[in-house]
């Protein structure tokens, strides 16, 4: 069945149309797995590798400033330098923690979470019950000094060790989270040029076959056109000879007539 020329152009709209709507709504799908994946980098695994790391830090200043402590026993100004820390840095962790616990995402990372955090409060309630360091930077009254170093080189070493070990691991679970991450916006986008470039070359092909089709048929329509002018000009030219031979005819016919008048 022969479609007229305007279905044709009709139809090759139609054709852009649906090709043009296929590529955005895949260009868009792309581009918004791309910036989930932007977005949980710049607003979780980087502020939660940051908030950890500095968490790691204040927790092993914190034992500098013990085993120091346990050093500068005759200097009472250090002591109080030394003790602030110690106290603070301490504070600091349970606080950086914390604000890194409020965008964990994962389920091995609240496993590891809780681990942390047993394992942290074990160091803190050793630290206060076996050394006992105030404000001013003194031990228990009652703990000797050889004694006050065993226990921190030992049970309570321990328990930083085992609690350092989380954070560790929950350093590079959240690496690991990145670059997951980082690995499927690069996989969206590779996938994403392919498809555009495979559609592209659909669309590409398609335009050119729908615009052959239309010139063909265009073509087909002007030389039916052509041949029913030749048609219709043979027509005119056979009447206008039957005329022509008619009027010559009515001229003798007259010529005659007029002779015989005469």
């Amino acid at each position: 069945m022969k479609l007229t020329v305007r279905k044709q152009l009709f139809l090759f709209a139609l054709f852009m149309i649906f090709f043009q709507l296929v590529l955005n709504i895949f260009f868009l799908k792309s581009l918004n797995s791309i910036k989930e994946n932007i977005t949980l980098v710049f607003t979780k695994r980087l502020p939660s590798i940051d908030n950890l790391v500095q968490a790691d830090r204040d927790f092993q200043q914190s034992l500098v400033a013990e085993r120091s402590l346990l050093l500068y026993d005759d200097n009472d100004e250090l002591k109080l330098s030394l003790a602030k820390d110690y106290h603070k840095n301490a504070k600091q962790v349970h606080d950086r923690f914390g604000v890194y616990k409020k965008l964990a995402v994962s389920e091995i990372e609240k496993k590891l979470i809780k681990s942390f955090e047993e394992k942290f409060v074990l160091w803190q309630n050793n630290s206060k019950n076996l050394l006992g360091i105030d404000e001013q930077g003194h031990f228990k009254s009652n703990l000797a000094e050889d004694q006050a170093i065993k226990y921190s080189f030992n049970e309570i070493n321990k328990n930083f060790e085992e609690a350092r070990e989380k954070l560790d691991l929950l350093q590079e679970e959240i690496l690991n989270l990145g670059k997951q991450e980082f690995d499927s916006a690069i996989g969206n986008y590779e996938f994403s040029f392919k498809l555009v470039m495979i559609l592209g070359t659909i669309s590409l092909i398609g335009t050119l076959f729908i615009s052959w089709l239309v010139a063909r048929g265009v073509s087909g329509r002007l030389e039916e056109v052509v041949e029913m002018v030749g048609s219709e000009n043979l027509k005119l030219n056979e009447i206008s000879n039957e005329l022509s031979s008619r009027s010559s005819h009515l001229a003798s016919s007259s010529q005659e007539q007029a002779a015989s008048v005469t």
